[in-house]
Order: C-alpha cells, then structure tokens, then sequence
C-alpha cells in the first residue's frame, strides 16, 4: 500500500488533516505494508480489549499511528509488563494507556532502568518510586540528564537540600516536567502577590510544591474569596498564607461552612490570622474539639498550638480524661506526640479511647463547663475581674 492510500485510510477512517498527516510523516513509512483489513482488525482489537471509544482510539492514533502495526501479543504482553511492575489493575492500565499510548513503544528493560534511576536519585524504595511514576507515567519518558539539570536548578534556585528537594518531588513529581522559565515566572508571581521574600517563598515551596501547579487566576479568584469572607486586608492574608500555604488548596463551600461554625463560637478573625491552620480542620467535631480545648486550658490559650487541628477530638477527650486523673495535670501534655504520650502516661490512645468514649452525658459536661468559663473570661465586667484577681492574690493563689 502506498503513502496515498495511508493517508486516506487515516483521513477517512482516524479523522487526520492535512496538518496531522505533515506532523507525523515520519512514522507513516512503517504502516505501508498493512492492509485496510488489517487496521480494521486492529481497531477492533484495541478498542474491547483497553475498554476505548472510538474518540479514544483516533487520539491514540494520532499521538502514535505505529501502534496500528504492533502485533496484537506484543501490546499484550506490554500491559502485563506494566501491570505487574507497577501494580495496575486493568481499569487502571485502560485509562493511562489513554493519555500515554506511547508507553506502549518503550521498551522493559528501559523502563526498570528509569525506575531504578528514579529510586537512587531520590532516595526512594521500589514500592515509592513505582507508586511516583504510576502516578505520573510521563516520568518514563524524561531523560536522565534532564531530570538531573532540574533537580540543580531547583536545589541552587530555592536554597534545597537533596534531601528536601527528593521528599518534594515523591509528593509531586510534576515539579521534574515543569520548564524552569515558567518555574521563575511562577515564583515572581507569588513574591510579587503576597510580598514575600525569596526565602519566604523558597519556605513556602519546601512545605507545598504543589503550589507551581496552581493556575495564577485561580489563586487571585481564592485570595478575593478569603478576604471577602473573613474580612481580612491584603496584608492579613499574606501573615497566614505565610503560616499555612495550602489555604489556597481549601475549596469555598467547605470555607464557607467554618466561617458559619467560627461565628457560632465567636472566634475572632485575629483567632484565624494567628492559626490558620484551623481553617484544614474537618467542620464535623469542630465546635466539640474547640470547646473541649477551652475546657481544657480554661481559656484560649490552645488556639497558639500550630498542630491543634491535626488530633482527633476523641483522642483530645481521652487524653484529657487520663490527665484529669492525675495530680500532674498539664494541659499541655494533650499536644504531646503519640510516644512522648505513651512514655509519660503509660497508655496506647487507641485503648485510651475506649476507655474515655465520647458519649451523651460527655457532650452535655463539656457544654455546661465551657458555658462557665466563657461567662468568667468573656462577660464580666473589667472591675469584677479585677476582684477576683484582688481576691486570688490574698488567698494567695
């Protein structure tokens, strides 16, 4: 068959112009020998066995048309190659090889190379790096050199450590397919934005590389959102963002819902600038968890804990229960790390929690005590403080 007849076949039957025939006229000489039988046969093979459209399939042929000459065992034998590596299931394999049907011409042995290129370079385990390339498979087809010249250019640009840039690109490993301009650009953006410094912005990168992927719109819309709901200026917004970057991950219904829950409880928006990270907090439990931790230090003194947001409120409730077992009872002690906990007060949270759960008559102690609190911190008058503190002091407390 003729280049003549290729090109009609692919014109009539793949929906290729004339622009898609110029683009790829180097790959056409290898489907000369194939019969118009023959790549009916092969769209017929292609679209049951990978669960396609036939929208799917004319994308796939015009990203690779050689995979109409690649006998039906050989893909076969590639997809089991694929599946076992990287532990795919067929569903799975069926919606990569979609966006990557280039996968389908690289070879195994070159593959297991870049995965063991990728687990050196990074300080990875097998099953870390399979996971980072089945999660981006574009990784395959990035060159070593450049993926090394990346790596310096991230390290030297934002002031990384090889350890901190290998945890950065095991949790986003789209950072090795960015064009480093595009990277600059990105970062003069958000300096520019939110005032900050370069070290600030380098800190801010350390804690969330993702950031380089979110669209400068996007953010600008995100950062209208969270001034226009919690009332904040520009500069307020640029203090938290500072503490918690991934504000511009949060999505505005789930915004919407806390501010709703931090006006309930009166939390004021000095509360939120100082501790943004009470913004990552689940809404359901969060008045509970709140007023326990009032509770608890018997003011807002918790509220300067950057991790508060991070433990389960029954796990709060059990650690406060076995503390208010003891003579030694620190509020503090809540926030310490789970063997720190364990060390000190000789018990595992998970059987803490079933000894403390939270029940009915729970829920109705910690109300009725954070009722009294809030009474005695928030709405006395500044003279009957001032009598009691007068009092305390001659009884000597």
């Amino acid at each position: 068959m003729g280049i003549t007849s290729i090109t009609e076949i692919l014109k009539q039957d793949f929906e290729w112009t004339d622009d898609d025939i110029k683009r790829k006229e180097a790959s056409l000489p290898s489907l000369l020998y194939l019969k118009k039988e023959k790549i009916s046969k092969k769209t017929d093979f292609y679209k049951p066995t990978f669960n396609l459209t036939q929208r799917d399939f004319i994308k796939m042929v015009k990203t690779l048309p050689a995979i109409l000459s690649y006998s039906n065992k050989s893909v076969l034998e590639k997809a089991k190659f694929y599946q076992e590596t990287f532990g795919l299931t067929q569903s799975e394999f069926n919606k990569t090889i979609k966006t990557y049907p280039t996968l389908l011409c690289l070879k195994n042995k070159s593959v297991k190379e870049k995965i063991d290129f990728y687990q050196g370079t990074f300080n990875l385990t097998r099953e870390e790096a399979n996971k980072m390339i089945k999660s981006q498979p574009s990784l395959l087809f990035l060159k070593k050199k450049n993926v090394l010249e990346k790596v310096n250019f991230y390290k030297d640009t934002f002031n990384l450590t090889q350890d901190q840039i290998s945890k950065m690109i095991k949790s986003s490993p789209t950072l090795l397919g960015l064009n480093s301009e595009n990277v600059l650009e990105k970062a003069k953006f958000y300096k520019e934005t939110f005032d900050l410094s370069q070290d600030e912005f380098s800190k801010i990168f350390k804690s969330l590389p993702s950031i380089l992927n979110l669209n400068d719109e996007s953010v600008l819309q995100k950062t209208k959102f969270y001034k226009e709901t919690f009332g904040l200026t520009q500069d307020e917004f640029n203090k938290m963002l500072k503490i918690s970057p991934s504000l511009l991950c949060y999505a505005n219904e789930g915004l919407k819902n806390k501010k709703e829950i931090f006006d309930k409880i009166k939390l004021s928006k000095d509360d939120i600038i100082k501790n943004p990270s009470m913004l990552a907090t689940p809404s359901k439990g969060f008045i509970f968890k709140y007023m326990l931790l009032y509770v608890a230090f018997g003011n807002k003194k918790f509220l300067d804990k950057k991790f508060w947001s991070m433990t389960s409120e029954r796990k709060f409730w059990a650690r406060y229960s076995q503390m208010n077992q003891t003579d030694k009872m620190r509020p503090d002690d809540v926030f310490l790390g789970e063997k720190n906990f364990q060390k000190k007060y000789g018990v595992e949270s998970i059987k803490l929690m079933e000894k403390f759960p939270i029940t009915k008559e729970v829920v109705e102690f910690v109300n009725s005590e954070y009722d009294k609190l809030t009474e005695i911190n928030d709405d006395k008058k500044l003279e009957v403080k001032l009598e009691d503190l007068q009092k305390s002091a001659e009884r000597g407390e």
